[in-house]
């Protein structure tokens, strides 16, 4: 039986752990530092590379979770002020082991602003896990995929174009 309400210090353990054993340091802002960060739970080093990571967690077999994308674009926002990368990870406690999968909190805030606008419901879930399929494997090769349109991004902003 899945789990169906795991708490987002559940959450943020699991996803902490599972960078951990693939190499990254793991600072979680909400014990370590923070107290109770609103938007960005961890923070992961390896090597050059660092990112934001916010948590989601989900013990419900459809597997979709609350994401606002006005909390997606706070997320994306603070990344791009930092130079980092900003992603989700959502954990999802389907089965024997959770699956995590990762997205880019552009791309969670557009999916979430897609699906504000098709349901007016404030309590709806707003992006399903299965529209992710970034796993810890594959995490190093999209974080370097990430940098070129961050860079394209800020230097739009610089000569006053839009994204």
């Amino acid at each position: 039986m899945a789990k169906q309400d795991p708490s987002g210090q559940a959450a943020e353990d699991t996803a902490a752990a599972k960078l951990r054993a693939n190499g990254w340091s793991v600072l979680n802002l909400n014990r370590d530092i923070a107290g109770n960060y609103p938007k960005i739970d961890l923070i992961a080093r390896r090597g050059t590379q660092r990112m934001l990571i916010q948590v989601r967690g989900c013990g419900y077999p459809h597997g979709k979770f609350r994401t606002p994308s006005a909390d997606a674009r706070k997320v994306q926002t603070l990344g791009d002020w930092l130079g980092m990368p900003a992603l989700y990870a959502f954990v999802h406690y389907a089965g024997e082991t959770p699956v995590i999968r990762y997205a880019s909190a552009t791309r969670v805030a557009y999916l979430a602003e897609q699906d504000e606008a098709d349901c007016a419901d404030p309590n709806r879930y707003h992006v399903n896990i299965s529209l992710f399929d970034i796993d810890i494997r594959h995490l190093r090769r999209f974080l370097m995929a990430l940098r070129p349109r961050r860079i394209l991004r800020n230097l739009r902003r610089l000569l006053g174009q839009a994204d």
